[in-house]
């Protein structure tokens, strides 16, 4: 019997198939700086292979393939953001609204999402979050 090991099998094609989080990152990739490739895939990219934070994360890579810059949106756009992103940060759903607007270290992590997904273009304030949320 002679065993061909170094062909490709179909379970080896079907490891490389694209999943709906695949191509929403392809989404973001295209108009994303490059320049922070890396800090994407480290403080975002890497939890999807965390079932807990798949939902979450996929519900704010969403959010934030969606983003155009256009004025007449961008409070909705904020605000959503904002959610999606204390989602994933807050998987067990510890703090409430008031806490999450008050947090520093979940303010400092959105201008982080900006500076790292839309080379900090347009970063909000956390005033401005507050001012939406509230």
């Amino acid at each position: 019997m002679k065993w061909d090991i170094f062909s490709i099998t179909k379970d080896k094609k079907k490891a490389f198939e694209k999943d709906e989080m695949d191509l929403v990152i392809e989404k973001i990739e295209k108009s994303a700086p490059r320049k922070y490739r890396s800090e994407r895939y480290l403080y975002y990219y890497n939890y999807r292979s965390m079932g807990s934070y798949i939902k979450p994360l996929m519900a704010l890579l969403e959010v934030v393939a969606q983003w155009d810059r256009s004025e007449d949106q961008r409070s909705d756009f904020l605000c959503s953001l904002f959610m999606r992103l204390k989602d994933f940060y807050d998987i067990r759903g510890r703090l409430s609204m008031p806490e999450a607007l008050e947090d520093l270290a979940l303010m400092r992590k959105l201008q982080d999402l900006f500076l790292f997904f839309f080379d900090g273009q347009d970063t909000p304030t956390a005033a401005e979050i507050k001012g939406l949320l509230t």
